[in-house]
């Protein structure tokens, strides 16, 4: 499908972004994430949703993590394109009160978008026997759209052929970059990955619960940044952001 050429700002995470863009959403279905997170994640994707569309056009893809993660033809995408207002269509006495009208049928317009993307995503029912996170960096790097932000809805537990991180967790910042090397490494071979992700310009992890990066006491799953931020960099991302909605 051809790729949406878009103008628009986009505030997520205090960030400004101008630029054509198309935005990326991993959802994780997995028995190992809690369905306890859904209304908070949803408030904060409704949230990103209608700040997206703040321009003319946006195009989301919402992919879900599984055993098919990695392939291209999966996913779903859902466009948003704003009417147009044509201000010559007004005296100059009704030009004020048609432009607040219109204003107030695009907020109605995003809304809309933004509960019919999370629609999708909830009416999705996942039996995977996987949680293929890693293989997501295949579809990303085969969309062409010089302007991408990938969101990952997820508890960051790979659970593949690549790494089974719920088998075997993460034991220090040492053993959790070592094991991404190895896993990108694994990756490249069997899919030809490029060295470089093009045209990404930031990735986000939405984690369910706060898995204790950031505290002192250091747990099995605060090596879980480490790991992610080592992937990506291997592939030319460092704009990485971990949060809990």
């Amino acid at each position: 499908m051809k790729n949406i050429l878009i103008t628009l700002f986009i505030f997520i995470g205090g960030i400004v972004v101008q630029a054509q863009s198309t935005i990326m959403i991993f959802e994780d279905k997995s028995v190992s994430v809690s369905s306890n997170r859904n209304l908070e994640e949803s408030k904060y994707k409704y949230k990103l949703l209608k700040q997206a569309c703040s321009g003319e056009s946006v195009e989301v893809i919402v992919r879900f993590l599984s055993e098919n993660t990695a392939s291209i033809s999966g996913g779903k995408k859902i466009s948003y394109k704003a009417p147009s207002f044509n201000a010559s269509y007004y005296s100059a006495d009704e030009l004020p009160m048609q432009q607040q009208l219109f204003k107030g049928k695009l907020r109605r317009l995003r809304k809309r978008f933004a509960t019919k993307v999370i629609t999708f995503i909830d009416s999705y029912q996942s039996s995977a026997r996987w949680t293929e996170i890693l293989a997501a960096i295949v579809p990303i790097s085969r969309n062409s759209n010089s302007k991408k932000q990938i969101f990952f809805f997820t508890d960051g537990i790979e659970s593949s052929r690549f790494r089974q991180i719920d088998k075997h967790p993460l034991i220090s910042d040492r053993d959790a970059k070592y094991a991404a090397l190895v896993d990108v490494k694994n990756l490249r071979k069997k899919y030809q990955l490029p060295q470089k992700l093009s045209g990404v310009e930031k990735v986000e992890f939405v984690f369910p619960l706060d898995m204790g990066i950031h505290k002192k006491k250091r747990t099995s799953q605060s090596f879980l940044e480490i790991y992610w931020r080592t992937v990506f960099a291997e592939f030319g991302v460092y704009n990485l952001k971990f949060k809990t909605p």
